[in-house]
């Protein structure tokens, strides 16, 4: 049992040594559907979730090579308490590659100042909080939207949290258009089963930061705690009839250390089935 604990605790300081140059890792996916348009066909997504204020080294250089047509923020692109100078900068560089969504995350509900954060963003960045926007192309249409994250809940406030959520949800009336839907935690989306969402792009759970034989053992949960072997831990499910691709998280900069997990920029490409 020493012994492991030795090796464990190197595994960790190696780890903690190399955390700033950790390579961010593209991971890509392929959304088929009848209900995608011809004129969206091989439209491209660049999914970035939990930046947490920070600005990856690579990340400007991988999405120019991905040539992506949209890039949605999946929530925590600001820190609860680290400044937002950093992810500022980086909104001057993203609107140069493609236009930019986003919805709120529990760390923007953290902030004081996010109304006027996201005020000032409104040049930069749609966001889709509680509504739905259409995109067009060649007259064919997608719809996009968004629900704004409750923030931390505590256990004896999750019923009331979660009722309020649901009344923001019911905001956005059902589409017969082809639905993609930004939630920041996968297991609201779990809990709310839209099946009129096409497409759910989450993230929060950080990948479950350590990632043993490919299965992470812990990230943020939905209340003030820290789920063990979170269910949607990063990657693709299957959630009744729509799906949802959960990203890792790009910020290497959380006070737990990433451990075989590396940075996750996601890449969607749809593809029409008709």
């Amino acid at each position: 049992m020493a012994k492991f604990k030795t090796t464990l605790k190197n595994l960790i300081r190696a780890e903690q040594d190399a955390k700033r140059h950790l390579p961010l890792q593209v991971s890509r996916y392929t959304v088929k559907s009848n209900k995608i348009p011809k004129s969206f066909h091989h439209f491209r997504i660049a999914f970035l979730s939990d930046l947490h204020g920070t600005w990856h080294p690579s990340l400007l250089e991988s999405l120019k090579k991905e040539n992506v047509d949209l890039i949605a923020l999946g929530g925590d692109y600001f820190d609860g308490v680290y400044p937002a100078n950093e992810a500022l900068e980086l909104l001057d560089e993203l609107v140069h590659i493609a236009p930019i969504v986003g919805v709120s995350g529990n760390h923007e509900k953290y902030r004081k100042d996010w109304p006027v954060l996201k005020q000032m963003c409104k040049d930069q960045v749609l966001w889709v909080d509680n509504r739905s926007i259409v995109l067009s192309s060649d007259g064919q249409k997608i719809c996009i939207c968004g629900i704004e994250d409750p923030g931390n809940i505590r256990a004896d406030q999750s019923v009331d949290h979660f009722r309020e959520y649901k009344k923001k949800a019911d905001q956005i009336k059902p589409s017969p258009l082809f639905t993609i839907a930004l939630i920041h935690r996968p297991i609201l989306a779990q809990k709310i089963m839209r099946e009129d969402f096409d497409l759910i792009l989450s993230g929060h759970t950080h990948g479950g930061q350590w990632r043993f034989f490919a299965i992470g053992l812990a990230g943020p949960g939905l209340e003030e705690h820290i789920d063990l072997f979170p269910e949607y831990d990063g990657g693709r499910y299957q959630l009744g009839k729509s799906e949802m691709i959960v990203s890792r998280g790009i910020s290497d900069q959380m006070w737990i250390p990433r451990l075989f997990n590396n940075p996750d920029l996601v890449v969607i490409q749809l593809e029409s089935d008709i």
